[in-house]
């Protein structure tokens, strides 16, 4: 796909190693452009293995290496992980984001008004 695409997890878990495995099996990327962080060492090494990947242990190393940022942590640590990098997200994280939502809610909009007017016709 595009050359400049790079991801990023932060959280390198079973999710995570699902996610990557399967972005790498279709080709949207290669493993040099592929990192993730976990503060459990046996989590990063597993995702290391089964991936190909960079990984660290440190969060804001994910972010400087990557133009796309997966949040791959359990629930309850969620907060603490955006906390810690609250400073370091820029606006070039969000165009990506953005675009991607506004598509889907164009299309949610188109059916929330195609689907009805199909069922009474």
């Amino acid at each position: 796909m595009a050359e400049s695409l790079t991801i990023g997890f932060l959280g390198a878990g079973k999710m995570a190693t699902a996610l990557a495995k399967g972005f790498l099996r279709s080709g949207l990327i290669t493993p040099d452009r592929l990192a993730a962080s976990d503060a459990i060492p046996a989590a990063a090494a597993a995702f290391a293995a089964e991936t190909g990947a960079a990984v660290s242990g440190a969060n804001r190393d994910v972010l400087q290496r990557a133009r796309v940022i997966v949040l791959a942590v359990k629930p309850g640590q969620v907060a603490g992980v955006l906390a810690e990098l609250r400073g370091d997200f820029t606006p070039d994280y969000f165009g990506p984001v953005d675009f991607a939502a506004l598509y889907w809610h164009i299309v949610d909009l188109i059916w929330i008004f195609l689907f009805p007017l199909l069922y009474i016709i």
